[in-house]
Order: C-alpha cells, then sequence, then structure tokens
C-alpha cells in the first residue's frame, strides 16, 4: 500500500497551511480568550473553495476526496482548534445533510 499523499492532496494541504497562517494566526489567542469567531476568516475560507472541498462540482464543490478534506481541516486546527471544528462540523454535519436531502 502507498500511504503518500497525491500531488492534489499536497496542494490542498499547503492552501489550508497557508490559510491558517495568513488568516486565522494573527490574533488567535486574543480571539480565545475574549471568546470570538473570526467569521471573515470564515467567508474567506469558502472563497479558496477549501470549504466545498469534498462535494461535487455539479453543486460548487471541488469534487475533491474526504482525505483530502480532512488535511484541510487538520491544517487549519493546528493553528485554530476552535476554527477547525467549526470547519469540520459544518462541511460534514450541515453540508452532508443537505447533499443527501
Amino acid at each position: 500500500m502507498n500511504f503518500e499523499l497525491t500531488q492534489d492532496q499536497q496542494q490542498i494541504q499547503q492552501l489550508a497551511r497557508e490559510f491558517a497562517e495568513k488568516d486565522l494566526l494573527p490574533g488567535v489567542i486574543e480571539r480565545d480568550e475574549k471568546v470570538e469567531f473570526p467569521l471573515e476568516a470564515f467567508k474567506k475560507l469558502g472563497k479558496t473553495g477549501i470549504y466545498g472541498l469534498p462535494y461535487g462540482t455539479e453543486v460548487g464543490g471541488l469534487g475533491g476526496s474526504y482525505l483530502s478534506y480532512i488535511l484541510a481541516v487538520e491544517e487549519v486546527s493546528k493553528v485554530d482548534a476552535a476554527f477547525g471544528i467549526a470547519f469540520s462540523v459544518d462541511t460534514s454535519l450541515y453540508g452532508g445533510s443537505i447533499m443527501n436531502s
């Protein structure tokens, strides 16, 4: 079995890492202390395309694999765990429910 990431998966991982470092890292401690959520960063995540990663292109997603999606969640969670949870829940639970209805 080959457990190495594909080039596409590595690109998604890098994109998520860059997003997290640029848009989440600044102010992460202050937001955590004040219990604030970075809504603007969440909107920016959508513009990267990562937000719709596991959904088909016919509905505006990227048609990516769930592994790619998890790699993205992992990268943003390294910087802001609360954001990573919100991203994961919103994509998996809400998005999944919409896609299955």
